[in-house]
């Protein structure tokens, strides 16, 4: 029985990815925490 790449990659990209939303999360609630406008950041 052979695996297709999919199934060795996607659910390491999901994890990957689901991290990656946790951290923009925090980093949002930071910046409305200090009154920083995010889109400031994401352009400099």
């Amino acid at each position: 029985m052979t695996t297709a790449l999919y199934d060795m990659i996607v659910a390491s990209y999901l994890q990957t990815l689901t991290a990656v939303a946790g951290y923009l999360e925090k980093a949002a609630a930071f910046c409305a925490g200090q009154g920083l406008d995010t889109s400031e950041i994401a352009d400099s």
